[in-house]
This record gives structure tokens, sequence and C-alpha cells, in this order.
């Protein structure tokens, strides 16, 4: 018979266990009743001594678990954290209290809640509330201002938890997802760059394009102006309309150099350039284009302004400045003041400009009485493609575009602007001391070239009008002209008689073959014969191509009636000079 308490069913393998201990031990020799029963109770004790050595392996089997999963737990790289049904955190671990920059001893008994700012703080209630409603992982995403190491900073948190099952507790697992935000941020702007670069290239592809078709109909028109008004001659009625058109047209030509410059597709060296009168002609343009509820005031000084810069850059200045002024105006309605004048900075009166030394400068001020800029605008208003106006209504490159030339020109930019009270942007370039020969400019004259004394010039251009305008020019110089609208003619024109030309002048683009191509074929037929490339897009490229051939120099097309008899009569005559 088994005493009360004696193993059963699954515990045989322990009696087993337990006899065998026993079977080890000395007995009685003969057993009794009393032997048997001290025998069980013998077994019973050996079962318990078993069992006690295998609940304090397994307990510490459990233990080093429990260690483990704290250890775990507690330096993992992601915040965990238990929650009550209010909010109140319960349990955390060691991300969790770097992630809210507090001890971790402080944080149970706190409130998630209170580390979330005051805009998120509806929307993370509601989210407690679903974690504690549903039964599935519930996503927040709130702002929380954490203690950092220069004071309270702002961290973007992903918030994931579950209720646990049978329990007013939830599991959350907290992200810091700022710097992923701050990324994307990075990538969207980079993505923004890469369009407003693409379209930017286009834009130059589009311009060099337009800018030699146009330049092929501004050279006919120039060029027949100035023969006609030659012509014509003084006090002819007809030569006051004709200066009216040479006018027009020479600003036809700026605005085709604008363009280029301003797409990047051609630049304009900078020189000693008198401010006021691209700045004059830049507002008078721009008078044509504004609202009429836009009243524009300018106060523009008598003096040229010397400065180190080109037309085409100053020009720029002004329309970007006066454009952004005119955006900024309320409705579209308003005043915009442009002053023009000369400061003497460092002085003791006038203070001095960022890192501009004492000295004269130009000043350039334009003002608007618009709605004017906080100080979070006015801290990125000269980063390229930053912008206030609504998406594709503005590319945030215009004031990026000025900061950027007058650095270029070593001068300075300032901006004196509050909402409410408009903005003033006061620009500052070095200022140069005024040429010797300041005669004032008079109407434009006719174009003196050096005469001519028969040399055979091959004229080779696609533009029917252009080759006759160019045809009567060089003729009227005392050249002999063979025109060709053709390349493969002129080619063979040359092929036939490599000796009758003194002078190939060739336009750029054509259809049939580039002037490149034709002065490498006319090259090799005779190389001592001097060409001339002309197009209405010039550049850097171009240029090179042109040298590595021998070609002797290249012509701005919408320069011809200025420039071609005097670049002629130089080629042919190596004793003139440069001018």
């Amino acid at each position: 018979m088994k005493p009360e308490g004696s193993p059963v069913g699954g515990s045989d393998a322990l009696r087993r266990r337990a006899e065998a201990e026993l079977g080890r031990r000395p007995t009685d020799a003969v057993p009794s009743d009393s032997a048997r029963l001290l025998h069980e109770l013998s077994v019973h004790q050996v079962e318990l001594d078993l069992q006690n050595e295998e609940l304090l392996s397994r307990r510490a089997e459990v233990e080093a678990g429990l260690a483990l999963y704290t250890e775990l737990y507690d330096y993992a790289p992601v915040a965990y954290a238990s929650l009550a049904s209010d909010g109140t955190l319960v349990q955390t671990n060691l991300a969790c209290a770097r992630l809210l920059g507090q001890e971790r001893s402080l944080l149970h008994a706190m409130r998630l809640g209170q580390f979330v700012v005051d805009g998120d703080r509806r929307l993370f209630s509601d989210w407690v509330k679903s974690v504690f409603h549903r039964s599935t992982v519930q996503r927040c995403q709130v702002l929380l201002d954490v203690a950092g190491v220069s004071g309270s900073v702002g961290r973007t948190v992903q918030i994931d938890a579950e209720r646990v099952p049978d329990s007013l507790l939830c599991r959350a697992v907290l992200v810091d997802v700022t710097e992923r935000q701050q990324a994307e941020a990075s990538l969207r702007l980079m993505e923004v760059q890469l369009r407003e670069s693409q379209k930017m290239e286009a834009i130059g592809t589009l311009a060099g394009g337009i800018a030699h078709d146009f330049n092929n109909i501004l050279g006919a028109i120039l060029g027949n102006l100035d023969l006609a008004r030659q012509d014509v001659g003084a006090g002819h009625p007809a030569l006051e309309p004709l200066e009216q058109i040479l006018k027009a047209s020479l600003r036809a030509r700026i605005l085709v150099q604008q363009i280029l410059t301003f797409s990047h597709r051609q630049s304009e060296p900078a020189g000693r350039q008198a401010a006021r009168p691209p700045v004059a002609e830049t507002l008078a343009l721009l008078r044509t284009t504004l609202p009429a509820g836009v009243q524009m005031q300018a106060d523009l000084a008598e003096a040229p302004l010397f400065v180190l810069a080109s037309a085409t850059q100053l020009q720029q200045v002004v329309m970007n400045l006066c454009t952004n002024a005119w955006q900024a105006l309320k409705d579209g309605v308003g005043s915009i003041s442009v002053v023009l004048d000369s400061v003497r900075m460092g002085d003791g009166v006038t203070p001095r400009v960022g890192h501009l030394p004492p000295g004269r400068y130009a000043h350039l001020r334009v003002s608007d009485d618009g709605t004017g800029m906080d100080a979070s605008v006015r801290a990125h208003v000269f980063e390229p493609f930053f912008t206030t106006k609504p998406v594709g209504q503005g590319t945030g490159l215009g004031l990026a575009v000025v900061h950027g030339i007058v650095a270029t020109l070593g001068g300075a930019i300032t901006l004196d602007s509050a909402p409410g009270r408009g903005s003033t942007f006061d620009v500052y370039l070095p200022l140069l001391d005024a040429p010797v020969d300041t005669a004032p400019v008079g109407p434009v004259a006719p174009r003196v070239s050096v005469a001519g004394q028969g040399q055979h010039v091959l004229y080779v251009e696609d533009d029917e009008g252009m080759l006759a305008m160019v045809q009567r020019l060089l003729q009227r110089l005392g050249y002999q002209v063979s025109g060709f609208a053709d390349p493969h003619a002129a080619l063979s024109a040359v092929r036939a008689q490599p000796r009758a030309f003194d002078l190939v002048v060739t336009d750029f683009n054509m259809p049939a073959m580039s002037g490149l191509q034709l002065a490498a074929a006319v090259a090799t037929l005779r190389p001592d014969l001097p060409i001339i490339l002309s197009s209405g897009y010039v550049t850097e490229d171009m240029r090179t191509q042109a040298r590595r051939l021998g070609v002797r120099d290249v012509l701005h097309k919408e320069n011809t009636i200025d420039e071609l008899g005097k670049l002629v009569a130089r080629v042919l005559s190596p004793t003139i000079q440069r001018s």
C-alpha cells in the first residue's frame, strides 16, 4: 500500500529515480511492516529532494531568462513603454527615457501626454482611447517637446500600441521619425530643385534656338536699317522713324541677351559699366508690364555711377527685385520705389554693411508697401527655390539670383521687412572712378569700317534676308562678294577655284551642313584661306571647336552691322590692330 501523497501517474519516473537512489543506501536484512513504511517514507523524501533540485534548476533558468529579457528590454535601441488607460507611463526602457529626455526613475507615474505639444494633444488623447477600445494595433504620429542638450527640442514620434489582453495596460513602441522626415523633406526639396534645374535647362535650350532664329531676323533688320540710314542721309523725313525702329531693334537684341544670360546659356563679361542706363532701361520696360494698380516712383542719380559689372547683371538685379516687390503687393495694388545713388560707407555717418570695407558704393534701393515678411521668411528669402507662393506660381529663384549676382560683384544686399509694413532691399556695389572720357552718348551714328580693296569674300548664309543684307553691306565697303545659301554649293565653288577667294564668312547653324563642317572641308582644300564663323547663338564649346579648326574669329550675328566690316578688314589686313 502507498502512503497518502505518494507520486502517481506521471511521477513513476520520479519514484524509480528515488528508489534507485534509496537502493544505494544500507537497509535492514529482514524487512518488516515498519521497515517497508520507513522505506516508502524514505522514497518520498528522496522524491521531494529531487523535485526541489529540479525546481531550483528551473528557477535559475527562469531568472536567467528574465535577466536576459530585462537586459534586452532595457538596452534595446527602440523605445518601449507600457501605458495605463489614462496615458500614464507604467514602465519604460532606457531608449524611451532617452527619447523623452528624462531619467527613467522620474518617468513612472508621469503621463506621456505631458510631452505632447499643445497642437497634437487632442490627436493623442483620441489615439489613447482607440488603443483601449480596439483589439488591433493603433498608430499615431505626434510632436513631442522633450529636453535636449541645449534646451527644449521638438521630436516627431510615431507610436504603435496594442492593449494587453485581460489587462488595463497597453504595450507601445515609440520611433523617432524626425530625421526621417527631415530626409524626406530634403529629398522633396532635391526633387523640386531637379525639376527646376531641368526646367531651366529646357528654357536654356529653347532660348538658344529662339536666339539663333531671332538674331537672324535682328541681324537683317539692323543691317538693312543701317544701310537705309546711309541711303537717306541727314535731314531726310524717313530718318526719324528709322531711328525709332533702330532703338526698338536694339532693345530686342538686349532682351535676347538677357534671356540667354538668365538661362545660363551665355555669359556676359563684367566691365566698367555705368549703372544708371541699364537701371533706367529696366524700369522703362517694367512700367509697360505692371498692372494699373501699381505705382512706380524712381529717383535715379544723374551721375552714371560706374561699377564693375555687366549691363545684363544690373538689369537682372533690378528686374528681380521689382518683380518681387510687385508680387508682394496685396491684391496687386500699391507702390514701388526705386532709388539709385551713391554712398560713402564707414565715414562715421553711414555705417558699414556686412563684410564691405569702407569706401564709395553705388546704392540701389527697392521698396514696396506690400505684405512684408516675418523673421522665418527673412531667414530663407535668398535661398534657391525658397518661395512662399503656391505650387506652380513661383520658382524661388529671383532673389537667389540677385544675391548671387551681388556677391559675385563684390557687393552686399540687405533686407528690412516686417509683416504689414512692406519690404526694402538695399544693394551696395563698389563704385569705380569715372573714365576720363565721359562725353554724353548721342544718337547712334552710321557704322564706319575700313574700306576693302576688292578682295573676294565668299559668304554662306541660309537665311535669304541676311544673305542679301550682308552682300550689300560688304559690297558697299568695297569687297567683291559671292553669296551662297547652300553650303554644298559654296564648297564646290572653293573646290573649283581654291585661289579665287580671300576670305570665307559662314553661318554656323545650317540644315545641310554646319559652319564648322564647312570650315573643316575648306581647310582641306586650302589651309591658308581665313574663315570667320557667324552665329545667332555663340557658345564656349563652339568657340573651342572653331579655334581647333583654325577659324580666325566668331561673330555674334546680331552684331553683324556693328562688327563685320571691322572684322573682315582686320582679318584681311593683319596690320590693322584690334579695337
